[in-house]
């Protein structure tokens, strides 16, 4: 009777774990996902930048 018990709580001991890898694979594909954008959004607004920069260099150098 204890060894059935034993084994059902290892059983479940067993599915909690597996559980919590499973999250953890959700997890790391969602912080791989979010880095990703972060990059995208950092070269954009890097982007950004160089643009108006170079519009601030034109007005300076405009004829008035």
């Amino acid at each position: 009777e204890k060894t059935k018990g034993l084994e059902a709580t290892q059983q479940e001991s067993i599915d909690q774990l597996q559980v919590v890898q499973d999250q953890l694979v959700t997890m790391k594909r969602l912080m791989a996902a979010q880095q990703a954008d972060t990059k995208r959004l950092s070269e954009q607004v890097a982007s950004l930048n160089e643009s108006i920069d170079g519009l601030r260099r034109c007005c300076r150098t405009a004829p008035r």
